[in-house]
């Protein structure tokens, strides 16, 4: 409240009230706020900002980083950086279309597969063929080239002694049963057991 005035006068005991300056006043405060609420989500925008250029770079980084990675590699194969058996089966030297390989070419993947240590899908892969492919072919050359010698000559003894065992196991069972014949039977010797005798 303002000062009470000393002069006379019961209609104007207080000061006037100055209605323009409050308002000005208000205004200002209100300008105020909203140039702070602007401030503020202004500052939110640009941190937006910053971190979608920030991913925006990294996606760049990372497609750059690919695209050398795929010329690295380009080269490295097309240089001689590679075993020397890779060369000659390079995939970049195959057409597109399927290719019609060699028996040499296959009996030669199916060594490297079988003797190099590596998996055979990392073999495929670096050969450039497929993973089924590999393992048809060698199912193939091991079945061309069938057991050795001496698995030959294991099979062919281990087929002589089933045999022989079998005929033995019939034998015997021939031989029990003229004995537990004769022991169920009463008396005497049965048609059975005189046609064994």
């Amino acid at each position: 409240m303002t000062a009470r005035r000393t002069e006379g006068g019961s209609r104007f005991l207080y000061e006037s009230f100055d209605a323009a300056a409050a308002r000005i006043e208000a205004n200002e405060r209100v300008a105020e706020e909203r140039w702070a609420g602007l401030g503020y989500r202004l500052g939110l925008i640009e941190a937006t900002l910053e971190r979608l250029e920030k991913r925006i770079w990294v996606g760049v980084y990372g497609v750059a980083a690919f695209l050398l990675a795929q010329m690295a590699e380009t080269v490295w194969t097309c240089r001689g950086f590679v075993p020397v058996f890779c060369d000659q089966y390079s995939p970049s030297s195959r057409p597109d279309m399927a290719a019609i390989h060699s028996d040499e070419f296959k009996r030669d993947v199916v060594r490297i597969a079988q003797t190099s240590g590596l998996t055979w899908r990392q073999v495929a892969s670096d050969l450039g063929v497929g993973l089924s492919t590999l393992n048809k072919w060698v199912k193939m050359v091991s079945d061309e080239a069938g057991p050795p010698d001496s698995d030959q000559n294991l099979l062919r003894e281990n087929e002589r002694l089933r045999r022989e065992n079998r005929i033995l196991k019939e034998e015997r069972e021939l031989l029990r049963l003229p004995e537990n014949l004769a022991q169920r039977s009463t008396g005497g010797v049965n048609e059975w057991q005189r046609k064994l005798l």
